[in-house]
């Protein structure tokens, strides 16, 4: 049965019926939104002068300054956590506990018609509760000069409300600061949980901005040079964490780096993944940065596989009386970065397509080597390989086949290279031809049983669903054809389901 409105607790029933969003107002007009009535308060202020006098603290998450989606990225922001309680108390007025959603009590009742009629209830309050948050907003956002709205709109959004409240009480020179230096506006107003020495800098210089005094000598306080002033508001998050890496090398900001915003964040992005392994190979990755990938993702990934290789070059090139003098206390080099597989040790000087076909060597030296230094195999597959229309599912089979799959669909599969060997999963790779679309993961469950896992596309993006139409119809095609599979070594079971959400 439907949970009725009488079933819901006295004093929760009528906070639900109290509880209200609206725009909040005074004799100005408007300054903000906010729940209204009961015990729930949650508001956003917006009016520049309410924000002088009561300052900009959301009880929770950011806020976007803009309207949200229902499906959008804005999924911490504060307006969305407005939308979201405001959802729930609709959901309480119409006898709806939102807590019972994915109890066993499934949509609230055990009968199918009234759980469909509840689903529709539940995705009608959704999008009717952005709706009313969203019409809300634009008239809080009218009371916010249009200047300043696009100028921190430019941010990422969880430095937006602190440097609009900056602006609003520091006047002329923070809005000069925050549209002339992101990086400088970010070290001094975008940081709220720093302490220590880091707090006293942010204290003064916050106070000399407040004074006028030049951007040269604000930005001394953090040791800060002024070429970070060709980063903008979208790459200087990106730009923050290498203060002394490119102040260390400024040839490569005045040389290497794209002129567009994505094009910065991208080639900081690669800098930053380069940055523990040296000058030298920072020096390569600032000038091959843009050609890495399309994406950010394609660049860091690629830069990791190759770092993975530059790390053993270095290892190879120490003499054997340096290693056994200095790093006497660890293992062998040979043993410890797989130096012995380097045929050609890495140089700045190098090109890509060399450097990527050196690295693509060793890795395969390395897995087809093992754990054990030996050309590895893996257990026989659980279930053959089976063509299902025009995806064929094939089973993983080698170490070396295992980092390939990883590589070329951008994931981790590689870490689960034990679970397999030890016969708690296996991997499968689902092709299309020559393309590879998806990686499958068998595993046993609990109660001793072969279950389907996860199924990951590219950079572990969910499949397209006739790919795991055709994963399923596979797998229950084998449990019937093959029962439960002959497994040499058995450990207790890793993965019992819960973490299918949880990517290669």
């Amino acid at each position: 049965m439907t949970t009725n409105l009488a079933q819901v607790e006295p004093t929760r029933q009528a906070e639900a019926c109290n509880s209200r969003l609206e725009c909040l107002r005074d004799r100005k007009g408007i300054y903000g939104i906010g729940m209204v009535g009961g015990k729930e308060e949650r508001h956003i202020i917006l009016r520049p002068d309410k924000v002088r006098e009561f300052g900009q603290i959301p009880q929770h998450g950011y806020v976007a300054f803009q309207q949200i989606v229902p499906n959008g990225p804005l999924r911490r922001t504060a307006e969305f956590y407005l939308a979201q309680t405001l959802r729930e108390k609709m959901l309480e007025r119409a006898g709806l506990p939102r807590h019972e959603v994915n109890s066993e009590n499934h949509w609230w009742s055990h009968d199918k018609k009234e759980q469909d009629a509840n689903r529709r209830k539940y995705f009608g309050y959704w999008k009717g509760s952005i709706a009313i948050t969203n019409a809300l907003m634009r008239k809080a956002l009218a009371e916010v000069p249009a200047d300043l709205l696009h100028l921190i709109r430019k941010y990422p959004i969880r430095y937006r409300q602190s440097l609009y409240t900056a602006v609003v009480h520091d006047g002329e020179y923070a809005w000069q600061l925050a549209n002339t230096f992101p990086v400088l506006a970010l070290l001094i107003y975008g940081v709220e949980w720093v302490e220590g020495e880091n707090k006293e800098k942010q204290k003064q210089a916050a106070d000399m901005v407040c004074r006028g005094v030049e951007l040269k000598h604000i930005a001394a306080v953090f040791d800060l040079p002024l070429l970070f002033r060709k980063f903008g508001p979208y790459s200087a998050i990106d730009a923050a964490p290498l203060i002394d890496t490119l102040a260390a090398l400024p040839e490569l900001v005045h040389s290497y780096m794209p002129a567009s915003e994505k094009g910065k964040k991208r080639w900081l992005r690669a800098i930053r993944t380069a940055s523990m392994t040296g000058p030298p190979f920072i020096r390569w990755t600032a000038r091959h940065a843009l050609d890495l990938g399309k994406t950010i993702d394609d660049v860091v990934f690629t830069l990791e596989d190759i770092n993975d290789w530059v790390v053993a070059s270095y290892a190879s090139t120490i003499p054997d009386y340096v290693w056994v003098a200095i790093i006497q206390h660890y293992p062998p080099r040979e043993q410890t970065y797989n130096a012995r597989f380097i045929t050609r040790p890495f140089h700045e000087d190098m090109s890509l397509n060399t450097v990527r076909q050196l690295s693509e060597e060793w890795h395969h030296a390395v897995a087809e080597a093992g754990p054990e230094g030996e050309n590895y195999t893996f257990p026989p597959p659980w279930y053959p390989e089976g063509k299902v229309g025009n995806l064929e599912i094939v089973p993983i089979q080698t170490l070396a086949d295992l980092y390939l799959e990883g590589k070329t669909m951008h994931h981790c599969v590689t870490a689960y290279a034990d679970q397999i060997k030890a016969g708690s999963s296996y991997m499968y790779g689902i092709k299309k031809g020559e393309e590879r679309i998806a990686t499958l993961e068998l595993h046993i469950s609990y109660d001793n049983d072969v279950e389907f896992g996860q199924l990951r596309g590219p950079c572990n993006a969910r499949v397209q669903s006739y790919v795991t139409r055709a994963a399923r119809r596979w797998f229950s095609q084998c449990k019937r054809e093959h029962g439960m599979p002959k497994l040499r070594v058995i450990s207790p079971p890793i993965n019992d389901g819960w973490d299918d959400d949880i990517p290669f």
